[in-house]
């Protein structure tokens, strides 16, 4: 506050409220209570009210006064900060220490207990223009060291970004033919009612059970759009970082390198398939002809188990069947994604 009316009732108000203060500070269970009455509430106080009264100066130990109410708010609220933030658990550990103090009546002057103690804060101020010179030489110190040094490996980075996009096909991965088509087909095929004629039981189930290419492929597209995002994205962050340029050409050679892996083992892997699948069809049509001629025959010896026995064998064939080709679908797909990529 500036000189005047207004600052001369600040000392005299100070003093009455540490008096005030001072008797509330010595309340006990055995005391009178008292009636504080502020704004229209009233508050009966018979024991004390804080633990202990922290007071802010207008002066440093340096005996610098400070006249103006900005430059005590300005301490106050740094003070505050400090209590709250991170080095509020040194202050917690000092105001402990204060209570022990006040507790045992080491801090007692005569026959008075101590109840308050006090507070302040300080800041350090440093030459922000010869601070940034160090940085600018530190910095440029450190760009040549970095335009001399060589890059590291950047195998590891490839290998978080592959497994990331989930395009693996090694190490017994399957996350790119997941992502594009789910494997499992539809349930087996339950049971042949026309035991003299399965075949059409059997074409309506493998109809069923064939695999939406449109959907497969906009799955495709969409897959392969997410990964060349994700690349882009990561040969970027790696051009703005140290030895740029070549990490990013090592990182698309060591992209290319798994994805040729990852394409030989989806087209031997499709291979075995189509050789697989040439063997259940071949063995699908060998077991519906057995059935066929077991139910024709009139006198057989335990036909009906015979029947049952070999439907089982059908249903499963034909099952594996259906998904050997949804198998061989996964794979092509994969070849062509690997590819574009």
């Amino acid at each position: 506050m500036a000189p005047g009316v207004a600052m001369a009732r600040v000392k005299p108000n100070a003093y009455a409220s540490l008096k005030d203060l001072d008797y509330l500070m010595y309340l006990d269970a055995n005391s009178k209570s008292v009636e504080l009455k502020y704004f229209g509430h009233t508050e009966t106080v018979n024991s004390r009210p804080f633990n202990a009264i922290m007071l802010v100066d207008n002066k440093n130990e340096n005996k610098d006064t400070f006249t103006h109410i900005n430059q005590l708010a300005e301490i106050i609220s740094l003070s505050l900060v400090t209590s709250a933030g991170e080095l509020s658990d040194s202050n917690i550990s000092i105001c402990h220490n204060i209570d022990k103090h006040i507790e045992k009546g080491s801090m007692n002057i005569k026959n008075k207990k101590a109840w308050v103690s006090g507070m302040g804060a300080f800041e350090i101020l440093f030459k922000g223009k010869r601070i940034a010179e160090i940085y600018s030489l530190k910095a440029s110190q450190r760009l040549i060291q970095l335009l001399l040094s060589e890059c590291n490996d950047i195998t590891s980075v490839v290998n978080q970004w592959v497994d990331k996009v989930r395009i693996r096909a090694n190490n017994k991965c399957t996350d790119l033919i997941d992502d594009i088509l789910d494997p499992k087909t539809s349930s087996p095929l339950a049971d042949i009612t026309d035991e003299r004629n399965p075949n059409i039981e059997i074409i309506q189930y493998l109809s069923a059970a064939k695999t939406d290419l449109d959907k497969v492929e906009t799955k495709r597209v969409e897959k392969l759009q997410e990964t060349q995002e994700t690349l882009d994205e990561l040969l970027k962050k790696q051009l703005n970082q140290d030895c740029g340029i070549s990490k990013s050409e090592n990182i698309i050679l060591n992209v290319q390198q798994q994805i040729e892996l990852f394409i030989d083992k989806m087209i031997n892997e499709e291979d075995t398939l189509i050789n697989q699948t040439s063997q259940l069809e071949h063995t699908v049509k060998t077991l519906t002809t057995e059935l066929t001629e077991i139910a024709s025959k009139i006198f057989i010896l335990n036909k009906k188990k015979k029947l049952d026995q070999k439907k089982e064998e059908i249903t499963s064939a034909v099952y594996n069947l259906a998904i050997n080709r949804r198998e061989i679908v996964r794979r092509q797909q994969a070849i062509i994604f690997y590819n574009s990529v």
